[in-house]
């Protein structure tokens, strides 16, 4: 097996590690996300089989030729000195876009004008984003998101008035966690306050993450909900446009006609 089959069948088995980061951005308190990403760009201790670990080819790391596991060590060393390069714009206010679009067309630009690389520069991308799911395992909790899960429990009893005091008090804990914000909006448009829940997804919107798929298309469902058709087909649009395999956007559009 040559040295870019190896890359190739890694990548294969590591490109989901950047859907699944972004549902772990969109599910985490900001503040904790943060903190683990910095911690990521700083971890040095990167070796083929922490890469490869839980992969289909755990066990094919343990029988690499010789050749191939030096050039695929000599890949990881420079994964490693990128991450230093990334640790030094995090520190000057560079937020890495875990955009799931941007970062695969990145990732295919990239290999064209490298072109012989193969899937290296994928291969980086990937290592990085399997190192922060592997930072996020059997975490504990923070302390807003244990209080936004207890809302959103009373959410899903239709307790909905003893739910909103959890989900002030997650956000003030960490006021830029999108999914407190959400699950405040859901609370307050079944408790009739449209205009209040509205504003909770126009927050996130506006002031944190544009592309929070989640604050689209509740917007959408909230709009339906009192007949603004078209300012609702807007924002399913808008949820799709982020994330085209998005379920419940695709299930509002539907509905839509």
């Amino acid at each position: 097996m040559t040295i870019e089959d190896s890359i190739r069948r890694c990548n294969e088995a590591l490109v989901r590690s950047v859907y699944m980061v972004r549902e772990i951005q969109e599910h985490s308190d900001p503040i904790k996300f943060d903190e683990s990403f910095q911690n990521v760009l700083e971890n040095k201790d990167v070796t083929l089989e922490f890469i490869y670990e839980g992969t289909p080819y755990q066990e094919e790391t343990r029988t690499l030729a010789p050749e191939t596991r030096v050039e695929l060590e000599k890949r990881i060393d420079d994964y490693i000195g990128l991450k230093a390069l990334l640790q030094q714009t995090a520190e000057a206010g560079y937020k890495f876009d875990w955009d799931i679009k941007k970062v695969l067309r990145a990732n295919e630009m990239m290999q064209e004008v490298a072109g012989f690389l193969g899937g290296y520069n994928t291969l980086y991308t990937n290592l990085l984003a399997v190192e922060v799911i592997k930072k996020f395992e059997d975490r504990e909790l923070t302390e807003a998101e244990k209080l936004d899960d207890q809302g959103d429990e009373l959410n899903q009893q239709r307790r909905y008035e003893e739910a909103l005091p959890f989900f002030d008090k997650s956000l003030k804990l960490s006021p830029e966690f999108c999914l407190a914000w959400i699950n405040k909006g859901i609370a307050l448009k079944n408790l009739g306050k449209i205009d209040e829940s509205i504003a909770c997804y126009d927050h996130v919107i506006e002031h944190i993450d544009p592309k929070y798929k989640k604050a689209w298309g509740n917007k959408a469902n909230t709009l339906m909900g009192v007949g603004d058709v078209d300012s609702a087909k807007v924002c399913v649009d808008n949820a799709l446009k982020i994330d085209p395999n998005y379920e419940y956007a695709k299930m509002l559009k539907m509905n839509l006609g």
